[in-house]
């Protein structure tokens, strides 16, 4: 079984990501609400 190393993993995995998740949407059909790079803001 081959084992993969988390550490190496995580560059290769995060540009794929940043490929969709790459900037600023506040989509009003996204529930989400206002996003930056994937990272979702909250209201206090």
């Amino acid at each position: 079984m081959q084992v993969i190393d988390p550490a190496k993993e995580f560059p290769r995995s995060l540009a794929k990501v940043l490929v969709n998740e790459g900037g600023y949407s506040n989509n009003p059909q996204n529930p989400g609400g206002a996003t930056m790079k994937g990272v979702t803001q909250r209201g206090l």
